[in-house]
């Protein structure tokens, strides 16, 4: 059975989610290939080249959507059993499961938890078969506040491969640094990494001799080395630039703490990653999300968004060479118990099979004469916001969740 995965080779969690996936549902006899929609001449960075033997593209035309998505959509049902529609990736694609012929299996992955990904899964949820949502926040949030039918929402924790990581430890020393480190993109709206200093200026205030290195880049990477030098910090947070996947394992290795100082996440490789090498993840409160992954006082620490001085005092307490231990361990035995690779391609290929079998009954498609994106995949007034009203927002909303919601 071959099934489309919406999407093209890139550095970035919906097609970690795709190569991981691919590999267990291979498996299964399931064939799950990218498909991509790209404009005239695109060509994949080297790095990707390889990922070509997995998927193709399909030519969009530049200023003409119904002509594209007539293209896309004909691609697919010529071609392919199914398709996985992540949602808000590309507008065209995500519009499409609304033209897609009914004997295609359509699924949609929701990957965040952001108001304009949920408006956008709803737009297309009368045509499609299933719902995936790799936290238990989404998948309650798609029900409760967008309505979505419970029948037709599942919930599958996206997977690491978790071979990568075991034979990794993080070494403890009483000698040097407590080690901390922050891998991921470097952009304060949904990242929040300017948060950063802030808590190694607050650990030092609570007595600790900590080192910070900061892996990735982004667009925000000149904003943080600003405050860092401002803070007179710059002997204590260290960058490391940009690294392949490949590297992740030993960086982790190398460090005793992860943090994670994130507004708003859909799920939490990195958690998982640093959890699966034993260094322990001190991460701010997404609820149903992050506290999905981390439990609290046990392999992890969980501290209010932008509470920075509540993550320190969490990071004081693994001080402690024994605690940390504990903790290492624990968060060792949490990821290889909950988010390996078999478990992810069993519920995704269970499920691909159901519907396969059992589609529940779904809208027509509608004519590719009518075209148009609805409104759910439209730009809002919230959109035009500035970033800084936004971020306020965003940490308010996520205390507020806190505080009045148990998943």
């Amino acid at each position: 059975m071959k099934i489309a995965y919406c999407g093209i080779p890139h550095t970035g969690g919906t097609y970690t989610v795709y190569r991981l996936l691919r590999k267990g549902l291979t498996e299964q006899g399931i064939d799950l290939r990218w498909v991509g929609l790209v404009p005239p001449g695109y060509q994949l960075n080297n790095e990707f080249q390889p990922e070509t033997n997995f998927g193709e593209f399909v030519q969009s035309i530049p200023d003409c959507s119904r002509q594209s998505a007539e293209d896309f959509i004909k691609h697919i049902e010529t071609n392919y059993r199914g398709i996985i529609i992540n949602v808000l990736a590309n507008s065209i694609q995500t519009n499409a499961a609304r033209y897609i012929s009914n004997k295609i299996i359509k699924l949609q992955i929701v990957h965040s938890i952001t108001p304009a990904t949920y408006r956008a899964a709803k737009s297309i949820n009368d045509y499609v078969h299933a719902t995936v949502c790799p936290t238990p926040r989404i998948a309650k949030d798609l029900v409760h506040r967008m309505n979505l039918s419970s029948d037709k929402v599942f919930t599958i924790p996206h997977a690491v491969n978790l071979s990568t990581f075991k034979e990794v430890t993080s070494i403890f020393s009483k000698d040097s640094p407590l080690k901390l480190l922050y891998l991921g993109r470097i952009e304060e709206n949904a990242k929040g990494i300017l948060w950063l200093p802030e808590i190694v200026r607050e650990c030092q205030k609570n007595g600790l001799n900590v080192s910070l290195t900061v892996v990735g880049d982004g667009q925000d990477l000149s904003k943080l080395k600003l405050k860092i030098s401002q803070m007179g910090l710059e002997q204590n947070i260290h960058f490391y630039g940009k690294v392949n996947h490949s590297e992740v394992p030993k960086l982790f290795a190398e460090h005793h703490i992860f943090v994670m100082t994130s507004r708003y996440e859909g799920f939490g490789y990195t958690l998982v990653e640093a959890m699966a090498s034993g260094c322990v993840p001190v991460c701010s409160r997404i609820s149903g999300v992050t506290d999905f992954i981390v439990s609290h006082g046990k392999d992890g620490f969980i501290f209010d968004v932008g509470n920075t001085k509540q993550a320190a005092n969490f990071i004081s307490q693994l001080v402690n060479e024994n605690i940390w231990q504990e903790f290492s361990d624990n968060a060792k035995l949490a990821s290889q118990s909950r988010f390996g690779l078999k478990q992810q391609a069993k519920s995704y290929g269970d499920l691909i099979k159901d519907l396969s079998q059992n589609p529940p009954i779904i809208a027509p498609p509608l004519p590719l004469d009518n075209w148009q994106l609805p409104p759910g995949l439209k730009p809002r007034f919230a959109t035009y916001l500035p970033d800084s009203v936004k971020n306020i927002l965003r940490v308010w909303r996520e205390r507020l969740v806190a505080i009045n919601t148990t998943f």
